[in-house]
């Protein structure tokens, strides 16, 4: 939500458990930016697995693939 609000630029908000984004935002701007998210935070760069998580160390963010082992530093400013 955080990721999709400051990327748009639009205030958001979770109600009934769905994403409500304020303004005038088109389908393809909005996938675009969720393909972006998958692609920086859950998509493994080394093996193009989702089987990552986000590991916090020290001030550093990382995602750590389940699958292959792999693990690559990400932007911390997505929280």
């Amino acid at each position: 939500m955080k990721f999709l609000s400051r990327e748009l630029a639009a205030p958001a908000s979770i109600q009934a458990g769905k994403l409500v984004l304020v303004g005038k935002i088109g389908n393809e701007k909005i996938n675009q930016k969720v393909e972006a998210y998958a692609r920086e935070f859950v998509i493994c760069k080394e093996c193009g697995k989702p089987d990552t998580e986000l590991v916090k160390q020290q001030r550093f963010l990382f995602v750590r693939c389940s699958a292959c082992g792999a693990s690559h530093s990400v932007r911390a400013k997505i929280y």
